[in-house]
């Protein structure tokens, strides 16, 4: 279940926002996301996709959660979204699970975000 979860985390990053061709270089100055966007994140990573979400063809799944998480983070007012989805896809594939779990880390969100931390 977890490398299902962490194969959904990559390919819904990619989703998220265009690649823009950039390198996968470590950025060790960035920061780690902020709490709110991330805690929604952890929150609809452990839940899954919707039904009406697993309804659509396994092509267009991905990019149906990830409307649904920006929709409910808008519905929920969640400060920092857009940003978070684009630096979800910014930063590097060998980078991406640390800069989340770095934000896991300093926000204390290490049972809701569980789901998304290595085992």
């Amino acid at each position: 279940m977890t490398r299902q979860l962490l194969l959904s985390l990559t390919l819904l990053g990619a989703t998220l926002c265009a690649c823009n061709g950039k390198s996968a270089e470590v950025d060790n100055t960035r920061l780690p996301p902020d709490r709110d966007p991330l805690a929604h994140f952890c929150k609809h990573m452990a839940q899954g996709p919707s039904a009406a979400t697993m309804a659509f063809p396994a092509i267009q799944r991905q990019a149906a959660w990830a409307a649904e998480m920006t929709e409910a983070a808008t519905v929920a007012k969640i400060q920092g979204w857009p940003a978070f989805q684009a630096a979800l896809l910014e930063v590097g594939a060998d980078e991406k699970q640390a800069w989340l779990e770095a934000g896991v880390k300093v926000h204390g969100l290490e049972a809701e975000c569980a789901v998304i931390l290595k085992k």
